[in-house]
This record gives C-alpha cells, structure tokens and sequence, in this order.
C-alpha cells in the first residue's frame, strides 16, 4: 500500500504523532521528516475521500502550522510564509471565521516581524470579526490569541498604550474561561498565556523589571515542554539583562536548553544573550586584571 491509499486512521495517528514530537517532545529532525510526507497524505486523502474532506482540511492546517513554527524556529526564509499562506487557503475552504482568525494568528507569527503595521491590521480585523462569536470557547481563545498578536506588534512599534489595550482585551477574554490554559488548536490560550504575552512584550520593549513581574503570573508547567522552552528563554534573557539576577537568569536559560536543546540553540535572541554575557564576562576580567595590577604596584 503506497502512502497515498493510506486509511485515515493512520494518517490520523501520523498527526497524532507529529503534534506530539512538536508540542512535547520538540524534537525538529522528527517532525522535519514526518511533516512533508504527511501533508501529502492529507492531499491525496482530501481527494480520494470526499466525506474525509473537512478533517483532511483542519489537517493540513495543523501540518502546515508545524511546518511553519519548525522553519520559523531554524531560521529558514520563505518556507515560513508558504506554510501559512496554505493555512489561509485550507481555512478559507472551511469557511469558517474562526479558522479564518486562526489563520490570521498563523500569518503574524510567520513573518509579522517584518511588517508590524500589517500584522497589527490583520490581527484586530480578525478578531474584530470574532466579536459577535464569543459564547464559542473556539471564537474565546481564538480571539484572545489575536488581541496577544496586536499587543505584540504595537509594543514593537513603539505604542505601549496600544499594546497594554489589547492585553487588556485578552485578559477578559482569559478571564471567561474555566481553564488556565485552552487546548483548542493547539493555541494554548486562558491567563497563563496572557501572562506570557506580558512577560514578552515588556521583554522586546527593553522592561526587564516588567518582564519579570509579568512572569510571575505564568504557570509553565502547564504549558507544552515548547512553549514552557519559550518562557524560560525569555524569563532568562530578562534576568541576565539585569546585574543582580544574571547569574540566575545564566541557570534560566540552561534550564530551557536541557528541556529543549534544538529549540534553543538556534534561537537567535538567546544566541545574541549568550554572545552578550562572554563579552560581559571578558570586560569584567580585562578591569579585574587592571584592578589588580594597580593595587600590586601601590
């Protein structure tokens, strides 16, 4: 039986799997070889069984995702986008808003780095499509992930009472909810993630004192171990960025490395941190060296 005649409870139990490898053991050389050849079942399922044809959608949406934040997170170009725009073309065939807001949420974190204005744009027009939607928990964490998206790309403009009023908007969202932390489409979405939110905007923005109080309210081990991997990535760059806790924040960010070594050594902010604490560490022998020399010949 050649890939492509695969039974969809197998092809079920390849999604299955490469969520897992993703979200929980992040291991990017398993879902690098898992990833395409399961979106070519997804394809060939989408045509050969028409009554399969809605999964066979919220499918591809989830390989593509994968793709797309495995790519994003080894640095590639371009692969990014492409898995998203697939995303968009898979949601807008489901014709449903709250996968089109998903989708959404899916082109920021793709490339929004490059276009804060449009990223910002996007992502309240998809949420403000969602407004009428809310007694959906879907619609709930969908939108919540949105409002988390505009905060952070106001906050990278520079417009902190822009980006306080969209985490003020996820927060009451969060705050309808039951749980700490959603489960639907793998967003992870309820107050756990608006305090992670906090914590990276005030990061990018150069608030390391802010950072850290934000932390405070994040519980990570409720999280997935890669988005536990993020928080403490980002937990420790805010506390070496301050004198009194660096030293803590060096054990931080070795934390989220044993957790999750792919995912941090190619994180180009915490390979930019590391690269700033052996400078650091170099300045401060180069005046302990001259510290010393002076007192010798006094």
């Amino acid at each position: 039986m050649c890939s492509s005649d695969l039974p969809w409870p197998q092809i079920q139990a390849d999604l299955d799997r490469l969520a897992y490898l993703h979200h929980h053991v992040v291991d990017y050389s398993a879902v690098s070889e898992l990833a395409p050849v399961l979106i070519g079942e997804l394809q060939a399922a989408y045509m050969r069984l028409p009554q399969r044809r809605r999964e066979a959608l919220l499918g591809l949406i989830d390989a593509h995702r994968v793709a797309m934040r495995t790519a994003k997170d080894l640095g590639g170009h371009g692969l990014p986008g492409l898995a998203a725009r697939a995303v968009q073309q898979c949601a807008e065939a489901l014709e449903d808003p709250v996968w089109l807001g998903c989708a959404a949420f899916v082109r920021g974190a793709a490339g929004g780095e490059l276009d804060r204005a449009g990223q910002y744009r996007r992502s309240v027009a998809a949420a403000e499509s969602l407004t009428s939607k809310l007694d959906s928990s879907e619609a709930v964490q969908t939108c919540g992930m949105l409002h988390l998206m505009a905060a952070t790309a106001a906050g990278a403009r520079g417009d902190h009472d822009t980006s306080a009023t969209h985490l003020g908007e996820a927060s009451a969202l969060a705050a309808r909810m039951d749980t700490e932390v959603g489960t639907w489409a793998n967003l992870w979405f309820g107050p756990t993630s608006v305090g992670f939110y906090r914590t990276s905007v005030a990061l990018e923005t150069g608030q390391h004192a802010r950072a850290l109080q934000a932390a405070k309210a994040v519980h990570p081990e409720l999280l997935p171990k890669r988005r536990q991997t993020e928080f403490w990535a980002k937990l420790g760059r805010a506390m070496v960025a301050e004198k009194k806790t660096r030293d803590k924040g060096v054990r931080v960010l070795l934390h989220a490395e044993q957790l999750a070594p792919q995912r941090i050594r190619n994180d180009v902010f915490v390979r930019e941190t590391v690269a700033g604490l052996l400078g650091q560490v170099r300045r401060d022998r180069s005046e302990e060296h001259s510290l010393n020399s002076v007192t010798s010949r006094s």
